[in-house]
Order: C-alpha cells, then sequence, then structure tokens
C-alpha cells in the first residue's frame, strides 16, 4: 500500500513539474457559477471504545465524495473566490491483536455528512490553492468486537460513537489539466481522513 501510495504521488508530482508550461492557460482558477467535485481516497483514524478503554489507534481506509458551488470571485486583485458545498464519505477499518494465544479483533464503519465553506487564493496560475472549515453534522462510527474461539470468529459485542457539528479546518490544492479535470490533495487535522488525495471534476 505505502509502495502504491508513493507511485501515485510521485507520478502526479513529476506531472506537474512537466506542465508547468501550461500555466498560462490557468485551467485552474475557481470562479463563481463554478460547479467541482473532489473523490478522495483517505487515510485517518478510528477512536474505538471496548468498554474499557479508548483505542485510537485503528487505521482508517475512507472514500470521500465532496461538491463545491462558487458563490463569490474577483477579491483580493482578481485572485480569491468563495465556495460552498458538502461532504460525504464512508471508512472502513479495523485492529487485530494475538495475546497469549487469544486472538481478537475490532471492525469499524464510518458514516460523514458535512457541509463545507472554502476560500481559494491562487498563489501561481497552475493550482488552486485553497483552505476552509468543515462542518460534520453526522459523523456515525459503529464498532464489532469478535474473538476467535475454537477456530471460529465469535461476535462478542457492538458499540457505536455518534459525533455532530464538529468543525474542523482543512487545506488543499487543485492542478488541473484541463477546464474540467484535475487531481487534488487535502490535509486537515480530522479523524476521518488526515489526508486525502483524488480527482477534481469541475463543471
Amino acid at each position: 500500500m505505502k509502495k502504491t501510495l508513493l507511485s501515485i504521488a510521485t507520478a502526479i508530482v513529476a506531472m506537474f513539474a512537466f506542465n508547468a508550461s501550461a500555466d498560462a492557460q490557468n485551467y485552474a482558477q475557481f470562479k463563481k457559477g463554478d460547479l467541482a467535485f473532489n473523490l478522495d481516497y483517505g487515510m485517518g483514524a478510528f477512536t474505538s471504545y471496548d468498554g474499557h478503554s479508548f483505542d485510537d489507534n485503528i487505521f482508517q481506509h475512507s472514500i470521500g465524495l465532496s461538491g463545491e458551488y462558487g458563490i463569490m470571485d474577483g477579491m483580493i486583485n482578481g485572485k480569491a473566490s468563495i465556495g460552498v458545498g458538502g461532504q460525504f464519505g464512508l471508512g472502513f477499518g479495523r485492529k487485530s491483536w494475538d495475546v497469549m494465544g487469544f486472538e481478537s479483533k475490532t471492525i469499524a464503519t464510518r458514516i460523514r455528512i458535512a457541509t463545507r465553506g472554502v476560500f481559494h487564493y491562487q498563489f501561481t496560475p497552475a493550482f488552486d490553492t485553497y483552505g476552509g472549515l468543515t462542518f460534520c453534522f453526522v459523523d456515525i462510527d459503529n464498532y464489532t468486537w469478535k474473538d476467535k474461539e475454537d477456530g471460529k470468529w465469535e461476535k462478542v459485542g457492538d458499540g457505536n460513537d455518534t459525533n455532530f457539528i464538529e468543525p474542523r479546518l482543512f487545506v488543499g490544492a487543485r492542478y488541473m489539466l484541463s477546464n474540467s479535470f484535475g487531481f487534488n490533495l487535502e490535509t486537515t487535522w480530522d479523524r476521518f481522513a488526515f489526508v486525502a488525495i483524488g480527482v477534481t471534476i469541475k463543471m
């Protein structure tokens, strides 16, 4: 997995460098009336409660779909704009351990629904750089705990953790290969996806 992610990141960086001459075309500018969708793969973490203690070490894979509509542009010498939108995401993770031959595991899933406000400032024509605030109004984590007995996994409990109205700051950048397609990268202190990479479709 790490090698695959490194290869993807290397390919994207090389593409950015190779296409730097396309700066003058300014595909990346986000304007009033633009509609953009990001489809991302993210890496985050679950916080699990097993009845005794919290466990922050369950690695999460996530798929997120976010959409954004431009409502203002032309600010700060024509380089800044504002967009609003939303996000829907699904996450999955598991953790297994073996203590003195006794095997257990936790399986975790997550549903995320949020709204987003985004401020764009274009430092260079090649990139749409942005930051904003996410308000997560649905964040439901479900957990199932299983023990292995006589060679079979048996469910020993389940639970959930529901959070509402959790504001989170994020920053990101898009590199557009054309007016309608590009790549994006985001990072945030949000357990759903500390870092996310994906594609952008702009209309």
